[in-house]
């Protein structure tokens, strides 16, 4: 899975966004408000975690699964201008 770690953090930060330094299987994305960004991906059948619960309301966690996921998680993130 670190190739998939490797994809996301690199594809989120180009697309404009903050990732925490991370050697777990999910990366920490700064994406300003959580339940939004969730909410937005959702009807595109794409899951992540709102860290409101962690106490960071402006980040998401991304499950580090195949690249393939990743792939399409970062183009929808793209298309939808999120």
């Amino acid at each position: 899975m670190k190739q998939t770690r490797t994809l996301l953090s690199e594809g989120f930060t180009q697309l404009g966004f903050r990732v925490e330094p991370s050697a777990a299987n999910f990366v920490l994305v700064d994406v300003g408000d959580g339940a939004s960004f969730r909410k937005a991906l959702l009807p595109h059948g794409l899951v992540v975690r709102d860290c409101a619960s962690f106490g960071l309301p402006a980040h998401v966690r991304v499950a580090c699964r195949l690249p393939d996921d990743g792939k399409r998680l970062l183009a929808t993130v793209e298309h939808l201008h999120l």
